[in-house]
């Protein structure tokens, strides 16, 4: 089944990095629809990434697309958020604040850089991918 899950490319606002995940539509019974699904659940549907991914919204219409998002530069090995990321503090959950924080919260505001390097981690993926399209295998 796992073979079966599309991932979306990354994409970026000011603050996130964000991607979507389409389970199968056989999976949709197993989606909870007034909830979001912890990174338990969600690993347990066959979903892999790396740290720091939360699921912040329900797509009411396609429940089977899990929407996802982290802060730009989280660290793909602890899922915390890089030390200087200004968070828009008014649209974390308690459960996001707690996963990605540490610390005290950031006074600056890192937003210029933070889209900056998404960019630049985007384009990283991407000549990643344009690499591994072109090795041929055996």
């Amino acid at each position: 089944m796992a073979k079966d899950i599309e991932y979306s490319e990354k994409y970026c606002d000011d603050y996130f990095e964000y991607r979507h995940v389409i389970l199968p539509k056989s999976m949709k019974s197993e989606i909870p629809r007034a909830r979001l699904m912890t990174e338990k659940e969600w690993r347990s549907k066959g979903v892999t990434q790396s740290r720091g991914w939360m699921h912040y919204m329900i797509h009411q219409p396609e429940p089977h697309i899990l929407l996802f998002r982290r802060p730009i530069g989280t660290d793909p090995r602890t899922g915390k958020a890089a030390p200087d990321w200004d968070p828009p503090m008014a649209d974390l959950s308690e459960e996001e604040k707690k996963a990605w924080l540490h610390g005290p919260i950031p006074s600056n505001n890192a937003k210029l850089t933070n889209h900056k390097q998404c960019q630049n981690e985007m384009i990283n993926d991407e000549n990643k991918n344009s690499i591994n399209k072109n090795k041929s295998y055996y």
